[in-house]
């Protein structure tokens, strides 16, 4: 791992994770947050990986890692949610996940014992919540629109894959008449 030496390479994962999606102002609780969850090497590849979605092939000329090396941090960034993967055309494509909607909530939906949940949560929380940087930079020119509201694309529903989607309203409503439930991931 010596091109890692003299990098702050955590500060540059959290530069390629603000040009993502949702900003991600730099500040010394990202930096606590990226240092719990990447190992140097996880963030190294991450930051070669392009933005959007890459097959691995694409990924091994974009990082420059060997494919066993590059298959076992890929396995790691994916286990941990901070990768996406998808298969898509007989074939798993990768992208980095963004803080939100992505790390924040693929890694709070992990168990075993590798699971530090109260200790995600208070980092993300403070991070979210201790100074108005992250919402002024996402919520700060008067938006009126939740980045979290689904949206359903009816049209894009094939009607043999049909599963209803509910809005806000309706599953709220249902429920307030459930007296019964069940988490799941």
């Amino acid at each position: 791992m010596g091109h890692l030496v003299g990098k702050d390479i955590f500060r540059e994962l959290g530069r390629k994770i603000d040009g993502m999606e949702m900003r991600t102002p730099w500040n010394e609780r990202l930096h606590a947050i990226l240092k719990k969850l990447y190992t140097g090497e996880e963030a190294d590849v991450v930051i070669r990986m392009p933005y959007g979605l890459s097959t691995f092939e694409q990924l091994e000329r974009a990082t420059g890692y060997e494919k066993g090396s590059l298959q076992r941090v890929l396995d790691g960034l994916t286990g941990k949610g901070l990768v996406v993967d998808l298969w898509l055309h007989g074939a798993y494509h990768y992208a980095p996940a963004p803080l939100v909607v992505g790390i924040f909530e693929f890694t709070m939906m992990r168990m075993g014992p590798n699971a530090s949940s109260k200790e995600w949560a208070r980092l993300f929380h403070d991070y979210i919540s201790v100074d108005d940087s992250f919402l002024a930079a996402n919520f700060g020119h008067g938006e009126q629109i939740s980045f979290v509201r689904t949206l359903p694309y009816s049209d894009a529903v094939n009607a043999s894959d049909y599963v209803e989607i509910l809005d806000y309203e309706k599953a709220s409503s249902l429920i307030a008449q459930s007296d019964r439930f069940a988490i799941g991931i």
